[in-house]
C-alpha cells in the first residue's frame, strides 16, 4: 500500500513538472509577422511577452515616388484579453513543428505569387523564422492558420 502510494506521488509529480514545463516556453517570447510586396509594401507586427506591440508600415511604391522614407511606426500595450489571446493562438500553434519555408518549389501564383510572409518566434530557449510565398494550393494547420488570421487582424485594427 506504501509503495503503491509513493508510486502514485512520483507519477503525479512528473506529470506535474511536465505541464509546468509547458506553460514556462511561454513566460519569455516574442513573435513577429510580416507581409511583404518586393518594392510595394511592408507590413509587420510584433508582440512579446511584456504585452509591448509594434506595428510598421512601409508604402516603398509611394515613397519612392515621392523621395521620402515615411514609415508608420505605432507601439503600444496589449490588453489583457489581447494578451490572452495571442498566447493562446502561439501555445496551440507549436510553429517550432513547421517547416522553415513554404511555396518556393512551386511556380508563382498569378494573383498573388510576389507577397512573401515570414513569421519569427522566439524563446529563450528556441528561435524559429518561417517565411511563405503565397501559393493557392498549400494547406496549412489550423492553429497556424488562426494566428495567421489573429496577426492580420490586428494590425488592420490597431494601424
Amino acid at each position: 500500500m506504501i509503495k503503491r502510494m509513493i508510486a502514485i506521488a512520483a507519477i503525479t509529480t512528473v506529470f506535474a513538472a511536465l505541464f509546468a514545463g509547458c506553460g514556462d516556453s511561454l513566460q519569455e517570447f516574442t513573435f513577429t509577422y510580416s507581409s511583404e510586396s518586393a518594392g510595394s509594401y511592408k507590413t509587420s507586427v510584433s508582440f512579446d511577452s511584456r504585452q509591448a506591440y509594434r506595428i510598421e508600415i512601409y508604402n516603398y511604391y509611394m515613397d519612392n515616388h515621392a523621395g521620402k522614407h515615411r514609415p508608420i511606426v505605432k507601439e503600444g500595450t496589449l490588453t489583457d484579453e489581447e494578451y490572452k489571446t495571442l498566447k493562446k493562438l502561439l501555445s496551440k500553434c507549436n510553429l517550432f513543428k513547421m517547416d522553415d519555408a513554404y511555396g518556393f518549389g512551386r511556380e508563382n501564383d498569378e494573383f498573388a505569387g510576389d507577397i512573401m510572409h515570414q513569421m519569427h518566434f522566439q524563446t529563450p530557449q528556441k528561435n524559429k523564422f518561417i517565411s511563405i510565398r503565397h501559393i493557392t494550393e498549400h494547406t496549412y494547420p489550423l492553429s497556424f492558420v488562426n494566428l495567421w488570421v489573429y496577426a492580420n487582424t490586428f494590425l488592420s485594427e490597431h494601424k
